[in-house]
């Protein structure tokens, strides 16, 4: 797999009404400039949808927008008036290969726990998938391909104490909410197939009953279960390998 990851940017017009500044965020090279002075370039592509950041010896540097993006002053890089008083803030894709970097891969995946368990599908010969999931994109929590298959992976240790039945109700609602929520949006931009790990907990609480567990199904969802203890994530490795496998053999 290439290591060129999609990250989502804005070109930004500045208040002179001549800089433009490329905005994206990424908590690791936010982390990574924070350390140390890095110089970068940008490559635009033909029609500006994508910017490619290199680093290299220039004038201009990678610096933190004073909250927790990156920046980089690329006026010298773009078409003159690509970004105009009209269009402040153009989006764009920001593509960066973080070898060049020298980050591992799974430093650009957002969530935790998304992190851990991709570390443990690569056994399985999973890959990254090159758009990187986010809490703003909605796509889930992980974005992993695995023979030319697209899986969005949406994982949540979520198991608060349950005594009452109203109680239990109001989480039922809100986790089959967020997850179908997630799933929609996933589906709509990606077309992927979906995958949920939720605490086993649950069932036990009643939270998630059969019948959330037929809904999940109706709509293309697949639920795994686990407990998130200790090397959790290599049990959950297997159980989505064992149903990709058997649902490939249909």
């Amino acid at each position: 797999m290439s290591n060129l990851l999609s990250i989502e940017g804005r070109l930004r017009l500045m208040s002179n009404n001549h800089t433009v500044v490329l905005a994206f965020c990424c908590s690791e090279i936010y982390r990574l400039i924070q350390g140390s002075k890095i110089t970068a370039i940008a490559i635009p592509n033909e029609n500006l949808a994508e910017i490619r950041i290199l680093p290299a010896k220039s004038k201009t540097k990678l610096y933190s927008d004073g909250r927790y993006g990156t920046c980089l002053a690329v006026t010298r890089y773009i078409p003159k008036n690509s970004v105009t008083p009209n269009n402040r803030n153009r989006k764009v894709k920001v593509l960066i290969n973080i070898n060049e970097f020298g980050l591992p891969i799974e430093s650009f995946i957002e969530d935790a726990d998304g992190k851990l368990l991709f570390q443990s599908l690569k056994n399985f010969d999973f890959q990254l998938y090159p758009i990187r999931s986010t809490c703003s994109n909605q796509m889930g929590d992980l974005l992993v391909l695995r023979k030319e298959k697209l899986y969005s992976l949406h994982i949540t240790r979520f198991n608060p104490t349950v005594n009452r039945p109203d109680n239990r109700l109001r989480l039922r609602h809100y986790l089959i909410g967020k997850i179908s929520f997630q799933t929609f949006s996933a589906k709509e931009k990606l077309d992927p197939t979906c995958i949920v790990i939720i605490h086993l907990d649950l069932l036990d609480k009643r939270v998630i009953t059969k019948k959330v567990l037929d809904f999940f199904t109706s709509m293309g969802l697949h639920v795994i279960l686990s407990d998130f203890k200790p090397n959790w994530q290599q049990l959950v490795s297997q159980k989505i390998v064992e149903f990709i496998e058997s649902t490939n053999s249909l």
